[in-house]
């Protein structure tokens, strides 16, 4: 996982480490985790104005 970090070209990373789950994340116990925080992400992006266009809504 270090290495992935290390050779990222983006200077805005970070580590989840899920204890429950395995390969699969959307079908593991895990799921939620992993979209809350990709959904954070992506808001803190459109916040900062990185994404200039919106992704659709999902909901």
């Amino acid at each position: 996982m270090k290495t992935l970090c290390a050779i990222s070209g983006s200077k805005d990373k970070q580590t989840l480490w899920l204890e429950n789950s395995g390969h699969v994340l959307p079908l593991e116990p895990d799921a939620h985790i992993v979209f809350y925080a990709t959904e954070q992400f992506i808001q803190k992006q459109l916040a900062i104005g990185y994404l200039q266009k919106p992704i659709a809504n999902c909901q």
